[in-house]
């Protein structure tokens, strides 16, 4: 029930932010890859203090942490290979499908690589939410 709640809210979040970033339309490859690399920085903080917070996460981010903590792996490393999987797996399913890559792009593939490394960053400067860390 927890994560019903925590994904309607989420999914308002991103309703929510879309329109007021609506504006935001980069158009040349620089801005573009600005934009795409500050949102892994922003989502890997989203997800770093959820993560040391103990709140109910989305299941993605959910079975990470299960993974985690039982092969007590660090999170990073484990959301890292999670997101790089996924990936591959929708990777392998377009060019199945479609014979081409069709709804991922380099920036996809960015992101799954960015984030887990952010969370890594995060996770070894930003010492004063330690004291909520239950895992790393």
């Amino acid at each position: 029930m927890g994560q019903l709640i925590t994904l309607i809210a989420f999914g308002y979040c991103i309703d929510f932010s879309m329109s007021l970033l609506d504006w935001v339309a980069p158009d040349t490859l620089f801005w573009q890859w600005f934009d795409c690399i500050l949102s892994t920085i922003i989502l890997a903080l989203g997800v770093f203090l959820c993560i040391r917070a103990k709140i109910f996460v989305a299941a993605g981010e959910g079975i990470v942490l299960v993974i985690s903590f039982i092969s007590k792996i660090r999170f990073s490393i484990i959301k890292n290979c999670f997101d790089c999987t996924l990936v591959a797996i929708s990777l392998a399913i377009s060019f199945m499908h479609f014979g081409a890559m069709r709804g991922v792009d380099v920036g996809t593939i960015a992101a799954a690589i960015l984030v887990g490394r952010w969370i890594q960053l995060y996770s070894n400067r930003l010492h004063i939410f330690d004291k909520w860390s239950i895992l790393e």
